[in-house]
């Protein structure tokens, strides 16, 4: 349960974001490309549900990163799922893009990640 207080600095929003996405953290698929959350309403496929339902949380965690926070297992998580998301010989891999696939918009989280915290996604890759 979130407990309501007066979030005013930097420290206080790590936490809450923490406390926010570790719920997560059992549903993340076996080599981290994906995270199973259930049935959703969606009209694309098994893979690139997977890779959306990876990409999101990213919004949260690349500030978060760059801004000096640390989480080890949520670093090895996402250098994880975008290793084995990225290698077309991985069974996670989230398969090649088509026209209005909806793959290109879940890219623009990935490439955020690599360009604000590289120390945490692109120098270990």
């Amino acid at each position: 349960m979130i407990q309501v207080k007066n979030w005013s600095t930097k420290k206080d929003f790590q936490e809450l974001m923490l406390e926010l996405l570790n719920p997560l953290k059992p549903y993340y698929s076996k080599n981290r490309a994906a995270l199973d959350l259930g049935v959703t309403a969606t009209n694309y496929d098994q893979k690139a549900i997977g890779m959306e339902a990876f990409s999101r949380p990213l919004w949260a965690l690349v500030p978060f990163f760059a801004g000096g926070g640390s989480d080890e297992w949520f670093e090895e998580c996402c250098r994880r799922g975008i290793a084995a998301g990225t290698d077309p010989e991985n069974e996670e891999y989230w398969g090649e893009t088509g026209e209005y696939d909806q793959r290109f918009v879940e890219m623009t989280a990935m490439g955020y990640a690599l360009l604000m915290a590289p120390e945490k996604f692109w120098n270990p890759l």
